[in-house]
């Protein structure tokens, strides 16, 4: 019986051990908040994007901006109708236009 209990509470240890190494490696081994922000691209001004969308269509109205890892999406409203517009994150550049004409 004793044999028993001491290779029960063996292996219990070993399992809570196992169990603290995983997480001592997990939190040790994550990258740091400066290394996953410095990741990103720069941030571009708000006026900037504007700037871009309203000289794509000069009475347009910016309705929402979604941003993803590689475009922004910009949701403009004018008088020939609602547009998406897709933007280069890395480039600023105009990707792509949809437009909904009224």
């Amino acid at each position: 019986m004793r044999r028993l209990s001491l290779v029960s509470s063996g292996i219990m240890f070993l399992g809570i051990f196992a169990v603290l190494a995983v997480i001592m490696y997990r939190s040790l081994a994550a990258p740091s908040s400066e290394e996953s922000a410095q990741s990103y691209p720069v941030p571009l001004p708000a006026s900037d994007v504007r700037r871009l969308v309203v000289d794509a269509f000069p009475d347009a109205e910016i309705r929402s901006i979604s941003v993803d890892a590689r475009s922004v999406f910009v949701a403009t409203v004018s008088s020939d109708g609602e547009a998406i517009i897709e933007i280069d994150r890395e480039t600023w550049q105009l990707v792509s236009t949809v437009t909904f004409p009224r």
